[in-house]
């Protein structure tokens, strides 16, 4: 897509020279190329990844209701949960969402590992088989996303 300091796939290193504004990171950037390279190749063509370089996604809760609407994913909604929802497994997702699920910013996290000892990975900010919880004091809605197709 050209000088990646000047327009770039990540929002984390983008500016608004590239016609999209900079979110701070690119947490869903991230999890929607996981998904990508696990075996959801549809995602390559379809409205998830839209960003200026059309293989990008660069809105955590916007990925959450793309994945629901095209791609048979079930979105669960949490307050400050205390637990993951049982059907949550390896690859699922999750966007944590400050003031409710419909709010438009975000962070979205894949899982590493599914069950009531569940872990993510995220690009930003940076996490590896971190608990799924680490961050409920500043984002306290949980959306889970579990994928039934």
């Amino acid at each position: 897509c050209g000088n990646h300091l000047k327009c770039t796939p990540y929002a984390y290193f983008g500016n608004e020279a590239c016609d999209y504004e900079q979110h701070g990171g690119d947490s869903s950037n991230f999890v929607s190329q996981c998904l990508v390279q696990n075996g959801h190749q549809a995602l390559r063509s379809r409205t998830c990844r839209v960003g200026p370089c059309g293989k990008e996604e660069l809105q955590a809760s916007r990925l959450g209701k793309c994945l629901q609407k095209d791609f048979k994913w079930k979105a669960t909604c949490v307050q400050k949960p205390e637990k993951v929802p049982e059907e949550i497994t390896l690859g699922d997702i999750v966007v944590y969402h400050p003031t409710s699920c419909d709010d438009r910013n975000g962070i979205a996290a894949i899982f590493t590992k599914g069950g009531q000892d569940a872990l993510i990975a995220s690009h930003s900010p940076a996490k590896w088989n971190a608990a799924y919880n680490y961050n409920l004091d500043t984002y306290p809605y949980v959306e889970f996303l579990h994928y039934t197709g």
